[in-house]
């Protein structure tokens, strides 16, 4: 994605493929930023609660080799919680020049878990849903490492389905 300026690609935006696209976006390929992205939140039993640093779910950015090129170098010198992947990296690489987007472009459901009446006011602008914590696809009953075949995917999101107020009821009921 970084070099994509080598296609005359001015700016793109990255979504995770966990998301739902509720409405147009097309303001972030506008932006003036090189970098931007929403201000992270964790789920109410996490004490990070509204964090300062950034999620990676939704990314609006100037595609570069030459950023690419430098953090190709610094990634090997850079020291950051690997088990926060990429998201950890680019906090580090970006933080202090990522101008932070509004909530409604990444309305991570760590926000509704961590204040119901911000999800309720944001939920008329939302642009991309992040569905972060609960997953459609994941079985409670196997180990949180184990690979799901494609049928047992389909028998976690039929059982899902059958839950108490359907799947993901209010987060794509709009």
């Amino acid at each position: 994605m970084w070099n994509l300026d080598r296609k005359g690609i001015e700016s793109a935006v990255y979504i995770d493929a966990d998301t739902l696209v509720r409405r147009n976006f097309d303001e972030l390929f506008d932006s003036p930023f090189n970098f931007a992205a929403a201000p992270d939140v964790y789920g109410a039993g996490d004490p990070r609660g509204f964090n300062l640093k950034f999620n990676a779910g939704v990314l609006a950015l100037r595609p570069s080799l030459a950023v690419l090129d430098d953090m190709r170098r610094k990634m090997d010198v850079a020291e950051y919680p690997l088990q926060q992947a990429e998201q950890a990296f680019l906090n580090l690489y970006f933080g202090g020049t990522c101008m932070r987007l509004p909530y409604i472009y990444n309305a991570n459901l760590a926000i509704k878990a961590r204040s119901p009446i911000l999800w309720r006011r944001l939920a008329d602008e939302m642009r991309v849903v992040y569905y972060i914590i609960l997953k459609p696809f994941i079985n409670d009953a196997r180990p949180s490492n184990a690979i799901l075949t494609m049928n047992e995917i389909q028998e976690a999101i039929d059982q899902s389905a059958l839950r108490e107020g359907g799947l993901f009821r209010e987060e794509v009921a709009w």
